[in-house]
C-alpha cells in the first residue's frame, strides 16, 4: 500500500514501478485489512467505522430475532 503524504507538495510521483517477489507481481490496493482493522491509503478510517456499524446492526438483529417469540415475562427476567 502506498500512503501519500498529507502535504500535497511533497508527493514525488503518482506512478510507481511494479514490485515482484518470487516472480509474482504485487498489486497496489486502496485499502488493506491489518490486524482486524481496515487501513486506507487516504489515512481515513471511515471504512473501518462502517464495518463496525454494520457488524453492530447484524448482532442486534440476531438478538432481536432470537428473543422475538419469548414472552414479556421472560424478557423482563433476562434484564
Amino acid at each position: 500500500m502506498n500512503l501519500n503524504p498529507t502535504d500535497k507538495t511533497k508527493i514525488v510521483s503518482q506512478m510507481f514501478p511494479h514490485f515482484t517477489i518470487g516472480g509474482h507481481c504485487l498489486q497496489f490496493v486502496n485499502e488493506f485489512r491489518y490486524l482486524g482493522h481496515i487501513i486506507c491509503n487516504s489515512l481515513s478510517d471511515d471504512a473501518d467505522f462502517k464495518r463496525e456499524i454494520h457488524n453492530m446492526y447484524v448482532r442486534t438483529n440476531m438478538l432481536i430475532q432470537g428473543f422475538r417469540n419469548c414472552s414479556q415475562h421472560v424478557k423482563m427476567a433476562i434484564i
